[in-house]
């Protein structure tokens, strides 16, 4: 093919030997290359019926249309991968030759045919047909998309665009619609990830299995989501989101009943290997030119900073892990705003600097990544306004961060909230509410939380006074772990000194429930939008039979 290319070339060479005819050929063969490079999809203006032109909907105009939909499916896709590039003829720079008027399209357009290779043209219309508008698309004769709609429907050509648009995704780039319905719908997103398998293309295999992996860990269906990243990596063994997420499953998975034993030492392995995979990549390029703009990723920013911060492969640095969080949070990633911020609170930027400027600087970054959703963030901004911190101290702001962390199930700042309803000394107080978020937070294995709530048990507070609860929530949070490992030993001997009957019920087999607290708190608007965990599954260390002052 390049033989037959090549030979063009030398023949436009041979007629185009005056100097500027010369540098206008190179150009032109530039561009063509580039084009071709890309690969890129040429849409041809679509057939309009008049009554529609009248509207203002011109072939150029719905053309135009379809390839701005097309973009913003591919802008909004789920994903870091570069989509298919869709134009119209013309849209590249129309280099003429003097007194051949070639352009950039129409050589192209010679070359591929003259070594086979059709380009990719798209073609439709849109016919109005018995009160209905029908539009069809082909790719190379190939029917790509068809839908209709009632000629009543206002507006009357947009869902049909919307429609059209998706045909077009779906067939030169099926994973990025995949990726745009993940968190949109994630079985119709399935069903396209199948579609992009069924097509076999070898480039788009790992990344088509990732996204399904992703789909099935966002489910909790952890074994699935382990062969679906196992899948992408067998395709590409240097994939290195895939070993990302695989750790994240093993991670998650830890603990339950259908874990491997191993969970924790294969997340630790795969985020190994991503690591590795970065590093390699980074140290080909050189670090220091990731700050650079034209390659600058927030993402490998992050991950830079933790290897820097935990002494990963470099030495271990809090100060340059620090800069790499900046660069990050400069570049608007809310993870790596909030391990800036995190730095500036620590004094990793500038350990002599520990004055209120510093704080007001971390709670800018911690609110620039609160506000994009990063729970850690939000926890970190209720602790600021409830100890006035970098900000005026706030004690509704502080409730206001911690319920947005909350809700996303941060089992810290749940402890926090719970301690606040507890101990306020303003109307806020209140016991009920306060033993819910505990019980939340004591569910995901918060010693802290299950302390509180054991007290709140054993005194009544806020629940019904229940020794059997109080017992087992000590005893939980002595399984996880507590600054006063001794003082809780105290607290459940103290238990096992009740009366008999009441001693006896600390030995039944037990599971804690949060649901029950629902109704006992006195703000149900707020916990509305709370997850409540299911009370038929106890938490990681709920089923251990604990007997230590059985007699």
């Amino acid at each position: 093919m390049w033989r037959k290319i090549w030979s063009v070339v030398k023949e436009g060479l041979s007629i185009f030997l005056p100097a500027a005819g010369l540098v206008l050929f190179v150009i032109l063969m530039v561009a063509v290359a580039v084009d071709w490079y890309n690969n890129e999809v040429i849409l041809r203006p679509i057939e309009i019926p008049k009554s529609l032109v009248d509207l203002g909907y011109t072939p150029d105009v719905v053309s135009q249309r379809l390839i701005a939909e097309y973009n913003n499916i591919e802008r909004q896709a789920y994903s870091v991968k570069k989509g298919q590039q869709i134009d119209k003829p013309g849209a590249q720079p129309d280099i003429q030759l003097p007194g051949l008027g070639l352009s950039v399209y129409s050589l192209e357009l010679m070359l591929r045919r003259l070594v086979g290779d059709e380009p990719r043209v798209i073609e439709g219309e849109i016919a109005e047909v018995d009160g209905q508008l029908n539009l069809r698309l082909w790719l190379n004769a190939d029917l790509i998309a068809e839908a209709e709609l009632p000629t009543s429907n206002d507006p009357p050509v947009d869902n049909l665009i919307r429609s059209g648009a998706e045909g077009i995704v779906r067939t030169i780039d099926p994973y990025s619609l995949a990726s745009y319905y993940y968190d949109r719908d994630k079985k119709k997103a399935t069903e396209i990830i199948q579609y992009c398998l069924s097509q076999n293309k070898k480039a788009e295999m790992p990344w088509a299995y990732n996204l399904w992996g992703l789909i099935y860990l966002s489910e909790k269906k952890y074994l699935l989501a382990e062969r679906k990243f196992e899948a992408a990596i067998a395709h590409d063994p240097n994939f290195s989101i895939a070993y990302e997420n695989l750790a994240s499953t093993y991670s998650n998975w830890a603990g339950r009943p259908d874990a491997p034993r191993d969970a924790v030492s294969l997340s630790a392995k795969n985020f190994e290997q991503a690591w590795d995979l970065t590093i390699e990549r980074r140290v080909r390029i050189g670090m220091h030119q990731v700050a650079s703009q034209e390659i600058r990723d927030p993402h490998d920013e992050v991950r830079i900073g933790y290897m820097y911060f935990y002494g990963y492969h470099v030495g271990q640095d809090a100060h340059q892990a620090a800069q790499w969080f900046q660069m990050a949070a400069e570049d608007g990633d809310a993870t790596g705003e909030y391990d800036y911020a995190l730095s500036v609170s620590e004094g990793d930027m500038d350990p002599e600097k520990n004055d209120p400027q510093t704080m007001e600087e971390a709670a800018i970054w911690y609110r620039a990544a609160a506000e994009k959703g990063n729970s850690e963030a939000q926890n970190a901004l209720g602790d600021l306004y409830r100890d006035g911190e970098g900000v005026d101290a706030d004690e509704t702001a502080a409730v206001g961060w911690y319920t947005k962390a909350a809700e996303q199930n941060n089992a810290t700042a749940q402890d926090s909230l719970g301690d606040l309803y507890r101990n306020s000394s303003s109307k806020l107080q209140n016991d009920g509410v306060a033993a819910m978020w505990f019980c939340l937070a004591a569910r995901q294995d918060n010693s802290a939380a299950q302390v509180s709530l054991a007290e709140m048990y054993e005194h009544g507070q806020g629940v019904p006074r229940d020794p059997a609860a109080a017992f087992h929530w000590y005893a939980l949070a002595l399984e996880v772990g507590t600054d006063n490992d001794a003082l809780i030993f105290q607290n459940m001997k103290r238990l096992t000194m009740w009366p008999r009957q009441e001693k006896l019920a600390l030995t039944t087999s037990w599971v804690p429930d949060c649901s029950s607290l629902e109704s006992a708190a006195n703000e149900p608007r707020e916990m509305g939008k709370i997850k409540i965990f299911d009370a038929s599954a106890p938490p990681k260390n709920a089923s251990t039979q604990h007997s230590l002052f059985n007699h």
